[in-house]
Order: C-alpha cells, then structure tokens, then sequence
C-alpha cells in the first residue's frame, strides 16, 4: 500500500500499517503525537463521530448527531457496543450522570435499590476521615432520601446511622429512617430558642429558661 500526503487537509488515498511512533508536527513520544488539535468530524451531521480509547476496557466519546437522543452532546460509554452511556454533557452545558437527558445543570440517575447505585453524592473530608452521603435510596422506602454519615471513603450508610431523612409524605425524621409525623425526633432532646429564651422538649419533660410564656394544649387542641 501507498500513502499519498499532499495539501493541507486533503485526505490519505489509502492506508498501511506503520511499526514504531508517528509524530505529526514534532518528533513522537507516544505512538502517535500531534502537535496541534485533532479532530473527529461527521461533516453532515446524520451520524456521530467518536473516538475509543482502549486498554482492557473501552472507553468511547461521542459527539451526538444532529437528531436522535442527546443530539448535538456528548456522550461518555463505557464499552465498545455504544449503549453503555455513563454520563452525558447536553447542548445547553448540563450534565448527567446515569443519564442521556439531564434537564438540570447536573442531574443524577440510578436504581435505588441499593446505596452504591442510588442517585446520591458522598462528600469525604479527607484531613479528619468523616463523610456523608446525600441522596435517594429505597433501601427502606421508595424514593425517601437521606443525609447520612460514612465511616470510610469507600463505605456506605450502616443501620445505626440514622441522622436525617425525608420521606416521600413530606415527614421529615431526625434520628430515625421511618418519621411517622411530619416531624419525628428521635434520640435526644429538642431545643427552640426565641429572642434569648430556650426551651427544651424531651421524652416526659419540657424545661424552659428566660421569660418568655408557654402555652400547651392537649392531644383534642384545647389549652
């Protein structure tokens, strides 16, 4: 085979297969090394152009045709078939992460069914080793999501760690994973503090300091 190299722009008559390093505007460090951009184009737009990157598993990017899902994005796929698409960056800039149509600036997609599928973010401090993980998860309600602390980077919320839940009913739940009120506490005391005054509810006791009056009613609403 022949390679015919003429004006800028013109393309290879024909291709062969070289041994060693190509350098294409300077001497190659790499097996092929481009001083200058390089481009991945489908000038029509009707299909997509891509480039793999592969070294025992593939990774691909897609620029997105003209029309079809995602058009006009791009595309991050794992995997050589092109259907394993892990996130997208749509033509507007926003991102999604387990999805083609994010309708946010991020949106986050996954099965809920356990913690390290779930649609969540964890946040890792990695000076004093404490983290937390924001989001939804089914693991004991469909769709409630949770603020809950992790012990390791790589770990998942355990059974004990119950700090904050909120639940498809709009019950919010400190301390339990299961609020049956729209507020339900668990664990500890409440504290309110108005205008210098403090008030403290817990189990079969209410304590107050400072000036303020209190006024309490029975389970039918009467004072």
């Amino acid at each position: 085979p022949v390679i015919s190299i003429s004006a800028m722009g013109t393309p290879l008559t024909s291709t062969t297969t070289f041994a060693g390093s190509v350098g294409i505007g300077k001497t190659p460090a790499k097996t092929l090394d481009v001083e200058g951009n390089i481009r991945a184009i489908n000038t029509a737009g009707s299909a997509a152009a891509e480039i793999d990157i592969a070294s025992g598993a593939t990774w691909r990017l897609r620029a997105n045709p003209t029309s079809g899902t995602n058009s006009y994005g791009l595309d991050i796929i794992q995997g050589g078939s092109g259907t394993g698409v892990v996130m997208s960056i749509d033509s507007d800039g926003n991102v999604g992460i387990g999805t083609t149509l994010p309708s946010n600036l991020i949106s986050l997609k996954g099965p809920g069914n356990n913690y390290s599928t779930s649609a969540a973010i964890k946040f890792w401090d990695s000076l004093y080793s404490k983290g937390w993980y924001v989001g939804t998860a089914n693991n004991y309600a469909e769709g409630d999501f949770y603020i809950r602390s992790v012990t390791s980077e790589a770990g998942m919320p355990v059974a004990a760690r119950q700090e904050f839940t909120i639940a498809q009913t709009g019950n919010v739940g400190i301390g339990t994973i299961s609020p049956s009120t729209k507020l339900t506490v668990n664990g500890g005391l409440v504290q309110v503090i108005e205008s210098g005054n403090t008030a403290f509810y817990g189990g079969d006791y209410v304590r107050m300091f400072g000036t303020q009056s209190y006024g309490f009613r029975n389970s039918g609403g009467s004072t």
